[in-house]
């Protein structure tokens, strides 16, 4: 199904060639890589399932959802969010085309160079770029960055990067008018040994 949704969407999208599909095997949700060649260029992209779809069966996760699960749209919202900020690759939304379910979804992003927080040390680490990721992931209530130093770092002009990310439902938390002035005013700690040593030494 998923190979089948890209290789649709993509060629509509560039009436061009999807191909060379391989399977994901690291993170939590069952994706491709997908290399899609058009203009005269080469493109890599990275498809996934939305957040409540299938996941490994080895997952402790995988009881919480199941692959007829709505898409979180707050997901879509941050995902897209990140693409127009420049902090995550292009990213694009695909619908199979002949799928009886409105629920199936899947979330492709553009390859995007960058290091990762578990390359990066202490005096490598841009402490502008990483107090962004830190408030990102405060304010949008975001998980699996801090705590998965694979998932966020910076490019090479020393940029924030953030790839992948878990959203918690909505019904978890409460907003609040001035959190944003209490991510500043307050000191939360961060659950990113890089993160915490850097504001601890006033980035």
């Amino acid at each position: 199904m998923i190979e089948r949704t890209v290789r649709e969407y993509f060629l509509a999208l560039h009436s061009g060639g999807a191909w060379n599909f391989s399977i994901k095997f690291s993170g939590m949700s069952i994706g491709l890589v997908c290399d899609v060649k058009y203009s005269g260029l080469d493109h890599r992209y990275f498809i996934k399932c939305h957040q409540r779809g299938p996941r490994p069966t080895s997952s402790s996760i995988s009881s919480r959802y199941n692959s007829i699960s709505r898409p979180y749209i707050q997901e879509l919202y941050v995902y897209k969010l990140l693409s127009l900020i420049q902090i995550c690759g292009e990213v694009h939304f695909l619908f199979p085309q002949t799928s009886a379910t409105k629920k199936t979804l899947y979330i492709g992003t553009q390859e995007i160079t960058f290091t990762t927080a578990k390359q990066l040390t202490f005096q490598e680490a841009n402490p502008r770029a990483l107090i962004l990721v830190h408030f990102l992931q405060f304010i949008l209530r975001l998980e699996d960055i801090g705590t998965n130093s694979g998932n966020y770092g910076q490019n090479d002009e020393g940029e924030p990067v953030i790839i992948d990310f878990w959203v918690t439902p909505k019904e978890d938390y409460t907003l609040s008018d001035n959190q944003i002035e209490d991510f500043w005013e307050n000191q939360h700690g961060s659950n990113s040994r890089l993160i915490t040593e850097q504001w601890k030494n006033g980035c």
